[in-house]
């Protein structure tokens, strides 16, 4: 799995999870305290994820992060595919 298929996977969670919710685009941005506009792009997937913003997105989604990233089953297993491959290796010195 790939980097795309993380976020794709990621975007239509996050828009299933808002419809599940019956959240308007007004009113996630009310609840994350952000712009209307940044939530229309991010739901679009034309903009870059940050970790603070999916934390921020899965507490007004009443969620976990996981959840969002994997889908409602939280498949923690996956995580090791965003291990870049320094994270594999010890630190030298």
């Amino acid at each position: 799995m790939n980097w795309a298929d993380v976020e794709t996977r990621f975007f239509d969670n996050l828009r299933q999870r808002t419809r599940a919710l019956g959240l308007s685009l007004r009113a996630l941005s009310l609840k994350m305290g952000r712009n209307e506009f940044y939530i229309a792009t991010l739901l679009k997937g034309g903009s870059r994820l940050r970790v603070d913003t999916l934390l921020e997105l899965a507490e007004a989604l009443e969620t976990d992060p996981m959840a969002l990233l994997w889908g409602e089953t939280g498949d923690g297993d996956k995580l090791g595919v965003l291990q870049s491959p320094s994270q594999n290796h010890t630190n030298r010195k």
